[in-house]
């Protein structure tokens, strides 16, 4: 795989990371596995998943993108 490859396949999977923040509400978020959950409340065990992703770093970027949107 040649930089050029390496570089388009980047861009395209923050360009889609960029659009899935886009559609969250501000809150408090993580990743856990391949999904961006939903931080609960003080006291309460389980988060909520707001995005399943293809993969954990796909997660990831979308917790860049929510940063680079405030």
């Amino acid at each position: 795989m040649s930089v050029e490859q390496v570089r388009a396949e980047r861009e395209a999977r923050e360009a889609v990371a960029a659009k899935r923040a886009s559609q969250l509400e501000p809150g408090d978020y993580y990743a856990s596995g391949n999904f961006v959950m939903v931080r609960s409340p003080v006291g309460s065990v389980l988060g909520t998943v707001a995005v399943t992703c293809e993969t954990h770093w796909d997660a990831c970027l979308v917790l860049l993108a929510l940063g680079k949107a405030k």
